[in-house]
């Protein structure tokens, strides 16, 4: 437990240390950080490997990715205590296996991932 304490603690305090360094480019990351938010890593492509193409797509920088992997790394642990991986792990497959970038955005195309997307917000909302 203390460790996955002290490893939390210095996810945040990595966190805050580079949004000191930057903090202007810290408050550009937060929109992109929110609509990542509703992912997570799955039997797929890994967190880091969707971030660091959502980043190549979209001409982020380290803070870019590192908001990313931060805030699937959050969302999924709240998942987990929503009872709601599976629903998480199947949304984040479906986002990482059909997003592509198009006009320098990394996302799928409209409509897809639509069910797992309305699968996860219901588990959510029910907080099984």
């Amino acid at each position: 437990m203390t460790k996955a304490i002290n490893l939390t603690r210095s996810k945040q305090s990595a966190l805050s240390q580079r949004q000191n360094r930057h903090p202007a480019t810290a408050l550009l990351v937060l929109p992109f950080a929110i609509f990542l938010a509703s992912a997570a890593s799955g039997c797929g492509v890994s967190i880091g490997s969707y971030c660091e193409e959502a980043r190549n797509c979209e001409g982020g920088n380290d803070l870019d990715e590192d908001a990313c992997n931060i805030s699937f790394d959050a969302e999924s642990e709240l998942a987990d205590l929503k009872n709601c991986g599976a629903e998480f792990d199947a949304y984040f497959d479906c986002l990482a296996e059909q997003s592509r970038c198009n006009e320098d955005r990394y996302r799928p195309d409209q409509g897809n991932c639509q069910v797992e997307i309305q699968q996860f917000d219901d588990c959510a909302k029910e907080g099984n």
